[in-house]
């Protein structure tokens, strides 16, 4: 098997007829290992280059994430339904199953939305728009193509794993400081917690496409004048399963954003709180008309539900980083267990949003 390294992945690129001698020896390349658990590299060119993945020798346990990421690609290049979602991925260049490597376009130009959010402080609609009708892009019915083998794909129909958080084997969660060992604790000490995720992991129903892992740092985004190109990338959580996940990760993320800056000391950040609110009501009311739902109430209750345990998996990530855990943490575990509890009261009170 082969082993990419910063010096052989020109040497790759030309053996796949990817690049040209001629690209080698004429133009400034620039190789970048990036920072991930995969092996990964930025191959640069002045204006374009490619993104390449590679399973290390020491993951080939994980060696299905790639192939997870490598049947959206095919999705969208070989079924007409899917076709609309090749406009929100890297273009695809190959992927070599044998070696377990992906390469796609580096996107040049492009920068997290987490940082764009948080440098230019404003959260317009019309991304939230562009993250609705993408989502719904790619939420459609795979679960009945797949069980009658019109589809063979690699995805592994696994249930969101924090849904195990409030009763699973502690060695499961790679408990790294004190901070996630008491925020386990907690979550695992609260009935409340401990009730719906066991109702959730009966609920929940593997029957479309989704990413499993949306949130700001995986969008990327290109500001051309007034327009946004807007990108979503790390497909290797991709999995059959329930269109409110990702609709719930999406709630999550503007959960967080809008209670950072409501307890924000920056007087500033006042104006993004409305900013916050006005984009999740956007997104929604978008998002049901792109996709219209048999039950719109059922929808998104069990989104808010979802959503709540999106940010105790977003948590738990965050306390492996943490000596202790911080108020931010506290309010955010606590804003989690109020939207199980009263979704109602919280939808309305804090957005404008009824259930």
């Amino acid at each position: 098997m082969i082993q990419l390294t910063e010096q052989n992945c020109i040497y790759y690129l030309l053996n796949k007829g990817i690049i040209s001698r001629e690209d080698v020896v004429t133009k400034i390349i620039w190789v970048e290992k990036l920072h991930s658990r995969n092996n990964n590299y930025a191959v640069r060119f002045k204006d374009s280059g490619f993104l390449i993945k590679q399973v290390p020798k020491s993951e080939e346990g994980h060696i299905d994430t790639l192939r997870s990421e490598s049947c959206v690609y095919w999705l969208a290049d070989n079924y007409d339904n899917f076709k609309p979602l090749k406009q929100y991925l890297a273009p695809i260049i190959d992927y070599n199953y044998q070696e377990h490597i992906l390469i796609t376009t580096y996107l040049n130009g492009y920068r997290s939305l987490y940082t764009y959010y948080y440098t230019n402080n404003h959260f317009y609609t019309g991304l939230a728009e562009k993250k609705a009708k993408m989502i719904h892009a790619y939420s459609l019915d795979l679960g009945s193509l797949m069980s009658t083998n019109q589809i063979p794909t690699y995805f592994r129909k696994r249930l969101p794993w924090s849904f195990n958080l409030p009763s699973g084997d502690k060695e499961w969660f790679n408990l790294v400081s004190a901070a996630d060992t008491e925020l386990l604790n907690i979550i695992q000490s609260d009935d409340v917690f401990k009730k719906h995720a066991e109702q959730l992991r009966t609920e929940y129903q593997f029957d479309t496409l989704v990413h499993g892992d949306v949130k700001w740092a995986n969008f990327l985004i290109k500001p051309e004048g007034e327009v946004f190109d807007l990108r979503l990338i790390d497909w290797e959580t991709a999995d059959l399963g329930e269109a409110a996940w990702d609709v719930a990760c999406i709630f999550q993320s503007y959960f967080y954003s809008w209670t950072k800056l409501y307890f924000s000391n920056n007087k500033q950040d006042a104006l993004g709180i409305n900013q916050v609110t006005n984009a999740l009501q956007h997104f929604w009311k978008v998002y049901k008309a792109e996709c219209p739902l048999a039950d719109e109430h059922q929808f998104l209750l069990k989104t808010i539900r979802y959503s709540a345990f999106r940010m105790l998996q977003i948590l738990l990530e965050q306390a492996h980083q943490s000596a202790k855990l911080t108020n931010s943490m506290i309010r955010l575990l606590q804003f989690s267990q109020n939207q199980l509890q009263y979704p109602e009261k919280v939808m309305s009170d804090f957005f404008n949003i009824q259930v």
